[in-house]
């Protein structure tokens, strides 16, 4: 449990970590992350790809002047079977098909593997099979006109050549044939003129007709393309694109930041100021605990010295006049009470100064009590008070607690017996064994015939400076600290003290139960 002492250290170190959680806070919102590309060199990426545009751009006039070799080589006589067989020689060349007079038209499919599907023969507008439709469709007259190229809609590309004697060659190229071998050349050739690339920092990539990534930085590969340009032959479409690198930029919002500062300081200043006060109320409490500790002290031995020498007034006084003899029995009585008031704000003190109670030993209950009782009898006789003591079965019944500790609980709540109880009226204090949950207890229950405690008030009796204000405890004495100083003595043994009332029945009275450990050693008595 925190003591008072520890109060302000805490709260001061709780209003710092909040300071702490609010600093880290801010700084956390205040905090703005933004990606930014890394500024590059941009020509190499432009020389780059000029490069490959003009590599692309020779690779598909090679591959042209390549199939105008056949034109050139045929073009004033030539059978079918020996333009096949060059035809052979040209990656992509997957069908030859030879017009020749009369639209008359030889075909041959250089395939290798499969040949079960039949690829569509193209035709001439005009032609005896121009209703079949399943190839390509070719107006004998546009030919020279059109170009060597033939690209109509849902069909592959096609050369057309115009040779002499009203022959026509029409060559099906395989577009994917052609771009295989155009990047078995190209990965190599990228290697050399990307370099700089790499020496720049770009990050450039070059992706063929087939999907092919012919060039790429390893390092850096994901992430959508800054750029992409497309590279369109008449071969199939090439693809450039770039990717940025992108750095963290770290930027604190100044709004945010001022805000957290300046609360943590306020939250700080709060804390410190509160320590401060805090430390300075705690000192006058305790400068006030210590003085009224002092005093109590100080106070104790003239009380004993005046009970001593009463006694002694009252065995050598000659004059044993009823009216003597009452007058010094009030006085005693009187003075015991101061006694028990100082012994009450003695052990507030001590309890407000965190001072531990003595060791707890077995203590013989049934004889305590009665000596409890029996320094009360005459205070109690002269209001008409008697008590009726229900002693256990068990003449020798130990509790485990403190002997002074129980002798201050049972006053007290004899000494409220006697300043709230009715005139003419006993009370009744019973000592029983208890067995609750496999523990055995000593149960000292002391009942009264007073005005009651309201439900309201319960709870409210057992804390310091408390006194009930009741028409019918109007003008009683008390400090209010008996009941507070009980169970707080109660509790430090590992015990209870609670309180019925009303009785059960009747619209007063009260019944305070101490419950103490029981212990089962047989050891001398207290009195002897």
């Amino acid at each position: 449990m925190l003591s008072q002492r520890h109060l302000p250290a805490t709260i001061l170190f709780l209003t710092i970590l909040s300071a702490t959680a609010i600093l880290v806070g801010g700084w956390h919102f205040a905090k703005v992350e933004t990606q930014s590309p890394i500024e590059r060199d941009q020509a190499p990426f432009t020389d780059f790809t000029s490069a490959f545009l003009e590599e692309i751009r020779d690779l598909e006039s090679l591959y042209q002047s390549h199939l105008n070799d056949i034109k050139t080589q045929f073009y004033f006589e030539g059978s079918h079977i020996s333009i096949t067989n060059a035809c052979r020689n040209i990656i992509g060349v997957e069908q030859v098909t030879v017009f020749g007079p009369g639209w008359s038209r030889q075909t041959t499919d250089l395939r290798e593997g499969d040949r079960s599907t039949p690829l569509p023969e193209p035709y001439l507008t005009g032609s005896r099979d121009d209703q079949k439709r399943d190839g390509i469709i070719l107006d004998p007259h546009a030919i020279d006109t059109e170009g060597p190229w033939i690209a109509q809609p849902g069909h592959p590309l096609h050369y057309v050549a115009r040779l002499r004697n009203y022959r026509t060659i029409v060559l099906r190229i395989n577009t994917d044939q052609t771009a295989a071998a155009m990047d078995q050349w190209l990965s190599g050739w990228l290697e050399k003129i990307y370099e700089p690339l790499k020496i720049s920092g770009i990050n450039a990539e070059v992706v063929s007709p087939l999907g092919n990534r012919l060039i790429y930085r390893d390092e850096i590969t994901e992430g959508k393309p800054s750029l992409i340009l497309p590279i369109q032959s008449i071969l199939g479409r090439w693809q450039i694109s770039k990717r940025e690198e992108y750095q963290t930029i770290t930027t604190y919002r100044p709004q945010v930041l001022i805000a957290s500062v300046s609360l943590a300081l306020f939250l700080a200043l709060i804390g410190l100021f509160g320590f401060i006060q805090q430390n300075r109320a705690l000192n006058l409490a305790e400068q006030r605990v210590s003085f009224v500790n002092r005093v109590s002290h100080e106070l104790r031995t003239p009380m004993t010295n005046i009970l001593l020498n009463l006694d002694l007034l009252s065995d050598s006084i000659i004059d044993k006049s009823p009216r003597t003899r009452k007058s010094l029995s009030l006085i005693r009585d009187e003075t015991e009470r101061l006694s028990r008031l100082l012994a009450n704000v003695l052990t507030f003190s001590q309890s407000e100064q965190d001072k531990k109670t003595a060791k707890s030993i077995p203590v013989a209950i049934p004889e305590l009590v009665n000596e409890v009782v029996d320094q009360f009898t005459p205070l109690l006789k002269r209001k008409g008070i008697d008590p009726i003591i229900t002693p256990p079965k068990d003449r020798n019944l130990y509790a485990h607690g403190n002997p002074d500790a129980i002798r201050q609980i049972i006053g007290n709540l004899i000494s409220n017996v006697e300043k709230y109880s009715a005139t003419n009226q006993p009370f009744e204090v019973e000592i029983y064994p208890q067995d609750q949950n496999q523990n055995d207890y000593v149960v000292i229950a002391i009942t009264d015939n007073g005005p009651g405690i309201k439900a309201s008030k319960k709870a409210q009796i057992f804390k310091p400076f408390v006194r009930l204000n009741d028409s019918t405890t109007e003008g009683v004495s008390g400090t209010g600290l008996g009941l507070a100083i009980s169970r707080d003595l109660a509790t430090s043994m590992e015990g209870t003290l609670t309180v019925q009332s009303p009785l059960p029945g009747k619209n007063q009275g009260s019944r305070f139960e101490l419950v103490l450990p029981r212990s089962g050693s047989n050891i001398i008595s207290i009195a002897s």
